[in-house]
């Protein structure tokens, strides 16, 4: 994987929000948590054209000590977010202009991208419409099998060749937080229980005042 496919990513993944009413704030958590679960948890592709591999007893344990990976964390001061991540995961230089961090396994298998935005816009369909043209995430090659959206945040799943794509993006006042997540479709099983535990520990409010 080269860093400059992904520098790419960021660029094209600055998507926007609306503004949300404060009484709609804990609908719209729900409503996320709820699109999360259904997209972690649930099977959205055809995998008939990928290579099956056949699951070892110690790749089944490994599976089960997923839950009890030893995890660091990652704080984000421009953006004021911070996540926990699995320690497996080798964290790239900050970005130059701060916005957000790359995490790839040392076998380049499993990626992450954390970062932020300043939201500029208040048309929240219109611009998740554009990110997700001809059921496509940006590029043509990354197609889309899941996306789903609500007033202040949206979840996107899809496949592009052999690999699974996942966004998670969320507006935390003016600011977007998106995770970025890359891993191989035949091993989804396994790698969505990370995306899964990290999402959890997503905070977008880090280092900031309480009113």
């Amino acid at each position: 994987m080269k860093t400059a496919k992904y520098i790419s990513l960021f660029l094209l993944s600055l998507v926007v929000f609306a503004c949300k009413e404060n009484s709609k704030q804990n609908i719209e958590k729900d409503n996320l948590n709820k699109a999360i679960d259904t997209t972690i948890n649930k099977e959205i592709v055809n995998t008939s054209d990928v290579d099956s591999i056949e699951i070892t007893e110690a790749e089944q344990e490994e599976k089960e000590q997923t839950s009890n990976a030893e995890t660091a964390r990652y704080i984000n001061e421009r953006y004021n977010f911070a996540l926990n991540y699995p320690n497996f995961l080798i964290p790239e230089d900050e970005s130059d202009n701060g916005d957000g961090r790359m995490f790839v396994s040392e076998d380049e298998k499993f990626l992450m991208l954390a970062y932020g935005s300043l939201n500029l816009s208040d048309n929240l369909q219109q611009d998740y419409e554009i990110a997700t043209e001809n059921d496509c995430y940006f590029e043509e090659d990354y197609n889309i099998t899941f996306k789903t959206y609500g007033e202040t945040w949206f979840v996107i799943n899809g496949v592009h060749e052999k690999t699974m794509f996942y966004i998670y993006s969320v507006l935390s006042d003016d600011v977007v937080v998106s995770v970025y997540f890359e891993y191989p479709l035949n091993e989804k099983d396994k790698y969505r229980e990370y995306v899964g535990q990290i999402i959890e520990t997503l905070n977008t409010n880090y280092g900031k005042p309480i009113p």
